[in-house]
Order: structure tokens, then sequence, then C-alpha cells
């Protein structure tokens, strides 16, 4: 283990990010003094020991080894409320008792000002606790002070006349490292608690949507394929009725609107069937070409295309990244409604593509019936339809399968009305 893996190790002692949010930073703060003073201390203790120094000097400062230890291991145990309390009251206290029964001399002031300032960070945003440990604190300086002043008069101020110098330097130091430290840990915990909140608005957003699109389920659940139902069970109950009445001419028509609403079941299946194909679509991205993506669904929706003597015209379009299948439904659905919703003679749909920058910009133009304006956002939620099915067929579902398909791209889509009659279907997708 070398050394940087030491350090990680004991500033992460006791360390549970998941439990202590942002107080994880006080934390780690405080297992690095203690492991810092403890190595300090240790490193006194022996060098008194090697030059003999009274035994009085060796046991308080054995003391505070202890209490440095003790702190270490309250943080282990995952007691840091109280490893914070030990180190900001009762080991300025142990600093205090050594000066007491030392006479001082050794830099206690400048280590009674970096105990202060280390409880003003610990007990940062705890004003009941944060300005009374600093007065305890200064208040310990101060007695202990003032104890030796008049009580060791006859003990030199300082046993080392350096100890001032040399001490406060390295305090300021300490105090720098510490506040550097610190100021890393804030920016550390606020980066990483913004794309928590950031992951945590995208998984919201998603919640959202998909409980809207249940919402819209079960709408079909108890209204949509119910009416089909209900029309196939009406109209074969009929037909019971006039098999005995030996009326054929009307079982005849009964066939029809049973047939009409089988079908109508058959296509709403079909799409719910094809949503759930786009959801659970495990396809890898890759570079499609789009104006080959165009080819096919013309190819596939051939017969369509000839019952309506529709024209369709493509410009050439890019590659881009995207998975296939995605872009044959997109394609095939705003290509068949351009040309379903259309009394023009022909029907028409322009395909085009402009790219900026990473920006592509793809236009389906028709010459249809038109969208009234107010309907623009409507007609991207599932199963909403602005005409009955006996106008025009259709569940409703595949505007919204193209507006899903381009949001997990984090591209738009959206309409307008086309300036010469019918209307323009426009989608953005990032390119990158």
């Amino acid at each position: 283990m070398n050394i940087k893996q030491l350090w990680q190790k004991i500033t992460n002692i006791g360390v549970d990010e998941e439990h202590l949010g942002r107080s994880v930073i006080k934390v780690r703060l405080l297992n690095q003094l203690m492991f810092l003073t403890l190595t300090t201390s240790s490193l006194i203790v022996i060098s008194y020991i090697l030059t003999n120094e009274g035994w009085v000097i060796i046991a308080t400062t054995s003391l505070n080894i202890i209490i440095e230890v003790f702190v270490l291991s309250l943080a282990y145990r995952q007691r840091h409320n109280a490893a914070r309390h030990f180190s900001c009251i009762l080991f300025p206290t142990a600093i205090a008792f050594n000066v007491v029964a030392n006479g001082g001399g050794f830099g206690e002031s400048n280590i009674f000002l970096a105990l202060g300032f280390t409880a003003f960070i610990l007990y940062e945003g705890q004003k009941k606790l944060q300005i009374p440990a600093v007065f305890y604190i200064t208040a310990l300086f101060v007695f202990s002070k003032l104890y030796i002043i008049n009580y060791h008069s006859t003990t030199p101020n300082t046993i080392n006349p350096y100890d001032e110098i040399i001490t406060f330097p390295t305090i300021l130091i300490a105090l720098g490292l510490l506040i550097v430290i610190y100021q890393n840990e804030i920016k550390r915990y606020d980066k990483q608690n913004k794309l928590a909140l950031k992951a945590l608005e995208i998984k919201n957003n998603q919640l959202a949507q998909i409980n809207s699109e249940l919402e819209q389920f079960s709408y079909i659940a108890s209204h949509d394929l119910k009416t089909p139902l209900r029309t196939i069970t009406s109209h074969l109950g009929l037909i019971k009725w006039h098999i005995k009445k030996q009326n054929f001419e009307a079982i005849e028509k009964d066939i029809i609107f049973a047939q009409n609403g089988a079908k109508q079941m058959y296509t709403l299946i079909s799409d719910i069937l094809e949503y759930k194909q786009v959801s659970n679509n495990d396809e890898a991205i890759q570079l499609v070409n789009l104006e080959e993506v165009a080819l096919q669904v013309v190819q596939q929706i051939d017969s369509f295309i000839k019952e309506k003597d529709a024209i369709i015209e493509i410009e050439e379009l890019p590659s881009i990244s995207v998975k296939h299948v995605d872009m044959i439904v997109l394609f095939q659905n705003i290509l068949e409604n351009g040309i379903k919703y259309n009394k023009s003679k022909p029907p028409k749909v322009i395909i085009t593509a402009t790219v900026i920058k990473n920006l592509l910009t793809l236009q389906f133009i028709d010459n249809g019936i038109g969208i009234d304006a107010i309907y623009h956002d409507r007609i991207f939620q599932f199963f909403k339809r602005l005409h009955r099915p006996d106008e025009y067929e259709g569940t409703g579902i595949g505007l919204g399968l193209c507006k899903k398909i381009i949001q997990n791209y984090n591209g738009k889509i959206s309409v307008k009305a086309n300036p010469t009659g019918g209307s323009i279907f426009e989608i953005e997708l990032p390119i990158s």
C-alpha cells in the first residue's frame, strides 16, 4: 500500500456517503486532522523520551495521543457526532491541561488558534454549538495562560524561545491546507450532488412520461378496445336474430359491420405491439443512411402509395447514428399520414434535409388537408384523434410513437401549416 492509498483509507474511516450526505466532508476533514495530530504527538513523545524530558510532559502528551486514537475509533464506529464533540471539547481541554502542567512554551497559542478554527468549520450550520465551542476553546487558552503567568513565575515563559516562530508558520500552513481540503471537498460534493439531482430529474421526467403513457393505455383498455368489441358482439347477436327470421340481406350488412370492428381492433392491437417493439428495442445505435431508409419505407408501403396514386419525392438525405428500426417506424408513420389525410389529386409528400453545425432538420412536406393550429400539440399525444374512424382509419398512436422516438435522441418534432396547403412535419435531431 503506497502513501496515497494509506491517506485515502485514513480519510475515509467510517465514511458512508449514502447516509452522511454533505456532512461526509466534515467527517473526512476530522479524520485527516486527527491523523496528523496523532502523528505529530507520537513524534513529540518519542523525542521527549530520547532527550530524557520529565515524565509529566511525556504523560500529558501521551494523553493527547489517547484522545486522538479514541476520536478515530469513534469515527470508525460511525459515531461521528461524538467524535466531533471529543475533538472540539476534550482535545482542547487536554491541551490546556498540558499548558498548566508544564508551564506552556510549546506554541500553545497557535495550537488553540488552529483548534478554534477547526471547531468553527466542524460545527458549521450548528449555531448553538459553533459559537459556544469557539468561545470554550478561547476561554481555555486565556485561563491556562493566566494560570502559568501567575503560578509559574519561576518557570521561563518558554522552554524554547523560538517556539512561537516555529509553530506559527507551521499552524498557518496547516490551516491553509485545511481550507484548501475543505473547499475541494465542498466542490466535489456539490458536483456530485448536481449530477445526482440531474439524474434524479431525468428519472422523474421519465417516470412522469411512463405514468402518462400508462394512463393512455388504461384509456384504451377501458374504451378503445371495448368499442370495436361491442360492435362485433352486437352485430353477431343481430346475425343470430336475422338467421332465425331468415333475413339474409340484413345478415350481410351485419357481417360487414362485424368485420370492420374486427379490423379496427386488429389495427389497434398491431399499433400497441409496434409501440412495445420501439420501447423495448435493444438494437445497437449505428450509422444509418436516411435516404436508404426512405426508399425502404416507400417499398414497404408501395401498395398503399399505388392505391392512392401518391407521389413521394426524396431529396438527398444524410447518414446519422441512430437505430435503424426507429427511423423505419418514424418515416413510415409520417409518410402514411401525409398520404392518408389528403384529398389532393395526386397526394404528394416531399422529404428534405438540412444540416447546420451539429443539427439535422428533416421536413416532410405534404399537400394534405392540413391541421388546425390549436391541434398542433395534441396530435403527438397517444390515441388522440382529430377525425372519426369512419372518416379516416387509424388509432392515433403513430405520431405519439414518432414523438417518443425523437425524444429518445434528445430531438424535437413539430408541425406547421404549409403555405401552399397541407402540413410540414419538422424533425430536429442532434447529429453527435
